[in-house]
């Protein structure tokens, strides 16, 4: 697997996170990681994930099912353009954490309110 396949798969696991999963609460631990580490440094990035998913099972083999049926990047893939796909991975796992919190503000607010 190569990075790209490593982000994309991760980004479709997300979509799918039970709500109240320890996983989907500790994303913001992720984020941090990901922001300790340059935008170049793509290996880093999707070593990262794969270690914040494998203490997160069953998410672990679940990134490697879905990555792996994905068609990988050619390996002289433009550094300009990994350094882009890395920012935009991070944005997106940013938006996903906003996302959850609404969420739960959403169905705060609708349980103060019944």
């Amino acid at each position: 697997m190569n990075y790209s396949q490593i982000g994309s798969g991760f980004l479709d696991l997300l979509k799918d996170l039970d709500p109240d999963s320890q996983a989907k609460q500790d994303l913001p631990q992720l984020v941090d990681i990901l922001e300790s580490l340059d935008d170049d440094q793509s290996d880093a990035i999707a070593d990262a994930i794969v270690d914040w998913c494998a203490a997160h099972q069953p998410l672990g083999e679940n990134l490697r099912i879905v990555a792996l049926r994905r068609p990988p990047t050619k390996a002289n893939q433009a550094n300009e353009e990994q350094i882009k796909y890395n920012i935009s991975l991070k944005m997106k796992i940013k938006q996903k954490i906003q996302e959850n919190q609404e969420q739960k503000s959403d169905n705060s607010q609708t349980y103060q309110n019944s």
